[in-house]
């Protein structure tokens, strides 16, 4: 099924995407739109396209991700159901030479749990249970995603690069409007990273702002956010001091070293997450 239109965003400086999107153009039949993000990142190009995008329901997918031709077919079938306000399906990574990640077995996908922890496994996962293809989930991964329009406003442009997690932030519109948010197993997207995204090397190495801090940062703002009553301590007393091995609180932080090494650098992601998770907290805090 093809789509009414698309919407290409070429942000900065990036020159080459627009000269090759005006090369393709007559291919698409008119069904081709060109936009300029000034500003780079994720968020405010997909703003961007929002603004010039017209139907019901928008996808989106990542400019390193490779649909299959019923990708939207597969979509769109959900909406048919008016409870639906988005709908996701997995991406399966690929290494530069073109071979497949391991897939693991998981239990849970999507999750929010009620204490404030996100359990992904958006990629590269497969349910234990093979007969339960179609989830619902509490966020999605935006290489492989659909949202109706009407379900949210717009991606929230007070999360910090890298944009880690401002789908969930989005998802959470949609569940305050009452709809849900389906994760289709059957529905993957091939995923090939670019060599060059420092952010998701799996390192503890370079930019610590950007790949801890500022994800640390954006949790905490999601969940003071869109928590209220009594489960708001509960979910600060997690982010302070427990948190998760990646992102440590004081009470993960053995865990940290023992999985990483380099105490010190660990006590300096520590406390860098500790300060993020309270700035986020604070600035998330409902007026």
């Amino acid at each position: 099924m093809p789509p009414d239109e698309v919407v290409v965003v070429w942000q900065h400086d990036d020159q080459a995407t627009r000269d090759l999107c005006e090369q393709l153009s007559p291919t698409f039949e008119s069904r081709l739109k060109l936009i300029h993000c000034p500003t780079k990142g994720i968020v405010p190009a997909e703003n961007e396209g929002l603004k010039s995008a017209t139907g019901d329901i928008v996808a989106l997918i990542d400019d390193d991700a490779v649909a299959p031709k019923d990708w939207l077919l597969k979509h769109l079938r959900h909406y048919d159901d008016e409870a639906t306000g988005a709908v996701g399906g997995p991406a399966l990574n690929h290494t530069p030479g073109g071979e497949r990640f391991p897939v693991q077995r998981v239990r849970t996908v999507g999750k929010l749990t009620w204490y404030g922890k996100f359990v992904g496994n958006l990629n590269d996962s497969a349910i234990e249970d093979d007969h339960e293809p179609v989830m619902q989930v509490d966020g999605l991964a935006g290489n492989n995603m659909s949202l109706r329009r009407c379900a949210f406003a717009r991606f929230d442009e007070n999360i910090r690069d890298y944009w880690q997690l401002f789908e969930l932030e989005a998802c959470q519109q949609v569940r305050l409007r009452g709809f849900k948010i389906l994760f289709d197993f059957d529905n993957p997207v091939l995923h090939y990273p670019a060599s060059q995204n420092k952010v998701y090397d799996g390192t503890r190495q370079g930019n610590l702002t950007q790949k801890f801090l500022n994800a640390a940062y954006n949790h905490a703002y999601i969940l003071s956010k869109y928590t209220s009553g009594p489960l708001r301590a509960v979910r600060l007393f997690y982010l302070i001091t427990i948190s998760s091995v990646p992102f440590p609180g004081p009470i993960k932080y053995p865990l940290a070293v023992w999985r990483y090494g380099h105490p010190g650098r660990e006590f300096q992601i520590m406390v860098g997450t500790l300060s993020a998770h309270l700035k986020g907290w604070k600035d998330g805090m409902p007026y």
